[in-house]
């Protein structure tokens, strides 16, 4: 099938790594101009490198902009004023146990996480729905809808995202621009994996050890530290795999969904729908 999206110019923020970078190298693939973000120094540098060597000729560019910072997204609108594309998978966890989350921190993470994202869609969105094409994806995690004790401003985070999404969706109507959220599962990006290596290395037990309790024995004590696994594909996601579901609602075969929440969490979500 052709996804319809070479020539397209797409920005993936958070990009230089995770699900993130997965996803803009296989918009590299498909032909897209990719914009590669990310804080700046020798992470956004690597990415790009690392994306040209495995999609030889890829069209890349790289866009440096803290989005945590008071200026972060005036500096990225200003280096690149429209898109095609947007994947909106810049994240804050703020991970700490609910009984320690100040106001402050609350302040933090849900700031972190929805304003970010919303100046810059609403952004973009003008510009697509002129241009009468586009599309917009909303990165957001399976603990939204199963938070866990020590993560909960961040899954009352991305349950808002999921909301926001779908009101930026509303503004579309009649129009060929999509605005679509994804709930990812636990996924094998840097980042997990020095947790999980962390909390196992904490217990002296080896990573694949740790990994095989995880999904097979989570009674264990071990386990319940980061949370109990419910996936039924009893595995790590891969970020490719979830790029592929985000890329796909990047392209022209996804016309027929808008508004939508898709899920690529492995069956961790104790629900059919």
């Amino acid at each position: 099938m052709q996804t319809g999206i070479g020539g397209k110019i797409a920005l993936v923020t958070a990009s230089t790594q995770g699900i993130g970078f997965a996803t803009a190298q296989l918009l590299a693939e498909e032909g897209a101009t990719v914009w590669v973000h990310g804080r700046g120094g020798d992470n956004l540098q690597h990415a790009l490198e690392r994306i040209r060597q495995a999609v030889p000729g890829a069209q890349l560019h790289g866009v440096a902009a803290d989005l945590a910072a008071d200026d972060g997204v005036a500096r990225l609108l200003a280096q690149l004023p429209a898109v095609d594309i947007l994947v909106n998978c810049y994240a804050d966890t703020g991970a700490k146990m609910l009984a320690d989350v100040s106001a402050a921190d609350w302040d933090t993470v849900l700031h972190n996480n929805l304003a970010p994202a919303s100046a810059i869609s609403s952004h973009y969105l003008a510009g697509m729905l002129r241009r009468d094409w586009g599309r917009i994806v909303f990165v957001s995690s399976d603990l939204a809808l199963r938070p866990l004790p020590f993560m909960v401003p961040y899954s009352a985070a991305k349950m808002a995202q999921l909301t926001l999404a779908r009101g930026l969706a509303e503004m579309t109507a009649g129009s060929e621009v999509r605005v679509n959220a994804v709930l990812a599962g636990l996924t094998l990006t840097e980042r997990t994996e020095r947790i999980l290596r962390g909390t196992a290395e904490g217990h002296g037990i080896p990573f694949a050890k740790f990994m095989q309790d995880y999904f097979h024995d989570p009674a264990c004590s071990h386990v319940a530290a980061v949370g109990h696994a419910t996936s039924l594909i009893k595995r790590l996601l891969q970020p490719e795999e979830v790029a592929n579901l985000i890329v796909y609602l990047c392209s022209q075969l996804s016309s027929g969904t808008n508004g939508a929440t898709l899920r690529c969490d492995g069956g961790a979500t104790l629900t059919a729908i």
